[in-house]
């Protein structure tokens, strides 16, 4: 069986449910607070286990309360945590997540521990990402080390997948190491914004000539954008009740890796991360949220 490993964030997530996302100067009244294990790499490592990949993580969390909750919570889905490191002088990271009626969500992160990552600790990890097939990285650890993980992944042949969230413009040099890079319609501008290109698809070439060599364009309840030098595809959504939208992306992505470590073609891969995130917005929370493969066997 393919390994992959994780590489990422761990959050705590504080989901305050509301009518709707406050404006500029407005104070709201809250429907309810709940606590929830989070992170966009812990939220991908849980959606990738939950479908039966043989699913490894490298994080960083603080020596709290917090931090033990997430290990323990990845550890129970399954997940090799040896690549967790515990620090003893800064707190775990969290997510203030504001949810409306509607599904939709805005997002305050505080960074903690990811911020503690550095190009040492992969290296102290050398082992854990040589023996890794595939490759799944986000962007809420620092940039230099993202791309350092990424080198390091390469040298032994792995199949690299980034998820750019937080949006920030990358190097042609990162661009042109990744197989499979993962933007929403947002993150895909930021990715382009030094042209001065109009439609998704031909931002989505744009990468593909920097080097990139699969590019999917998630557009939420619109569905997904398929790309590369050979072909163009369309994926239509899977039309579902949302409740909350946190996390989506993240089943997206973790799904994806673990379709793709069963050997299942891209296209395959990609109608069955759909029709997850699809099922993950109709239940509260990011982890909590993550679907197991039989939830979506009757609708394959």
């Amino acid at each position: 069986m393919k390994k992959v490993l994780i590489i990422g964030s761990l959050n705590m997530d504080m989901i305050v449910s509301v009518d709707s996302i406050p404006q500029i100067g407005e104070t709201i009244i809250s429907n309810s607070v709940e606590k929830y294990s989070g992170g966009k790499g812990g939220n991908q490592a849980v959606a990738c286990a939950r479908f039966n990949a043989d699913t490894y993580m490298l994080a960083s969390i603080g020596n709290d309360q917090n931090g033990r909750k997430l290990k323990e919570d990845l550890e129970r889905e399954g997940i090799d945590t040896t690549g967790i490191k515990v620090h003893e002088y800064n707190k775990t990271g969290m997510a203030w997540i504001t949810v409306d009626n509607e599904g939709n969500n805005s997002i305050v992160v505080i960074p903690g521990t990811n911020g503690d990552f550095t190009k040492e600790f992969i290296d102290e990890n050398e082992k854990i990402i040589g023996q890794a097939d595939i490759i799944l990285l986000q962007m809420e650890i620092p940039v230099d080390v993202v791309e350092y993980a990424i080198d390091k992944g390469r040298e032994n042949d792995a199949f690299i997948i980034l998820n750019p969230a937080p949006a920030r413009v990358l190097s042609e040099k990162l661009l042109s190491k990744i197989d499979v890079i993962t933007p929403n319609e947002n993150e895909l501008a930021t990715l382009t914004k030094s042209s001065d290109l109009s439609t998704n698809s031909e931002k989505a070439k744009y990468l593909i000539d920097l080097g990139v060599k699969n590019v999917i364009c998630t557009l939420g309840e619109s569905g997904a954008l398929f790309i590369n030098s050979e072909e163009e595809l369309y994926f239509p959504p899977y039309p579902v009740n949302a409740i909350d939208t946190t996390g989506a992306g993240d089943c997206f992505n973790g799904v994806l890796a673990a379709e793709i470590s069963k050997g299942r073609d891209m296209k395959q891969a990609i109608e069955n991360a759909i029709l997850a995130s699809a099922v993950s917005v109709t239940r509260r929370g990011a982890q909590p949220s993550m679907p197991v493969r039989q939830d979506i066997m009757n609708k394959i």
